[in-house]
């Protein structure tokens, strides 16, 4: 515990498995190391995209849920969260 205080404080958190690997911007004078950073990215950033397309019919759902009067039961909510669920999941599959 003489460690796990100050860890936290220093770094806001504290695992059991120590992270090895530093993040190391790469050397953007390499022409050849800058594109693979840039293509890393752009295909990160395609990948958090379709994430967010696959993930807007439940947020739709959420906010019109919460913006409702509350009146639905908590189980028909459920009930409609899986067929969104169902139709992102068959939407992606073709």
């Amino acid at each position: 515990t003489s460690e796990v205080l100050p860890t936290i404080r220093k770094t806001g958190s504290y695992s059991l498995h120590r992270e090895t690997q530093t993040h190391q911007l790469p050397d953007f004078t390499n022409p050849s190391e800058a594109a693979r950073a840039w293509a890393n990215e752009y295909d990160g950033r395609l990948v958090a995209e379709q994430k967010v397309t696959a993930l807007e019919p439940k947020a739709a759902f959420a906010e019109e849920y919460l913006e409702a009067d509350h009146n639905v039961a908590l189980r028909y909510a459920a009930q409609e969260l899986n067929k969104q669920n169902e139709m992102v999941y068959q939407s992606t599959r073709t």
